[in-house]
């Protein structure tokens, strides 16, 4: 491919794939070269290859934590024709949570929703993690937040989704100062073939301490 980017220097799809590559790799800075030079070439390099580019270099500064820079990439790619607005919100939402953002990270994720038939295991518990952030504001959305996370269990079992989840719910449960119902949760976790989640088991070695204090004479 460098070969091919000596012989060609114009050649844009070799720079895109290249970038592609880079990524994979986790080499962000020389991916973010070859992504700018592709999008410095639009006229040449078409409709399709910038939108890519600009949203390959979203997802190199987020994946640097830069999250204000991914933001700008993200929304330079929404201007482009054909764009997937799935492809697109799903990478806002995230975006928009580590900027604590929530709201937008919420409306990010309703766009998704309506722009196809269910939403990822990931998003979804993504959505209950806002969900419950925004709780703390609006008491009237716990109930939602935990819904999602059961949404999450009910979907896939088995996933560390649902374990992470699991662990969520009991949280929620705590700050309402309902042990009773954060017991019963933790315990749900020896039902589930989920990989080891060594923050659920910690609290759950809590919760039981804590019933066993409140039970004593």
């Amino acid at each position: 491919m460098n070969n091919a980017i000596k012989k060609y220097p114009n050649y844009n799809e070799a720079f895109l794939a290249r970038a592609q590559l880079l990524f994979c790799l986790s080499d962000f800075e020389n991916a973010i070269k070859d992504y700018r030079f592709v999008i410095s070439q639009d006229n040449n390099s078409g409709v399709g290859k910038t939108k890519i580019a600009r949203i390959g270099l979203g997802d190199c500064f987020k994946s640097q934590k830069k999250y204000l820079q991914a933001m700008e990439s993200y929304e330079e790619a929404r201007k482009c024709e054909n764009i997937s607005l799935k492809e697109l919100h799903e990478r806002r939402a995230y975006t928009n949570y580590y900027l604590e953002n929530q709201e937008d990270a919420l409306n990010d994720i309703q766009i998704v929703s309506q722009n196809c038939e269910s939403l990822t295991i990931s998003l979804l518990y993504l959505k209950g993690k806002i969900l419950y952030k925004l709780s703390l504001k609006k008491p009237e959305l716990f109930s939602e937040s935990i819904l999602t996370f059961e949404q999450v269990i009910m979907d896939e079992p088995q996933s560390l989704s649902s374990a992470k989840s699991l662990y969520r719910i009991a949280v929620g449960r705590i700050s309402q100062k309902d042990f009773y119902e954060a017991f019963y949760t933790v315990q749900r976790y020896s039902q589930l073939n989920t990989p080891e989640y060594t923050k659920l088991l910690d609290l759950k070695k809590f919760i039981e301490g804590v019933n066993l204090i409140r039970l004593s004479p």
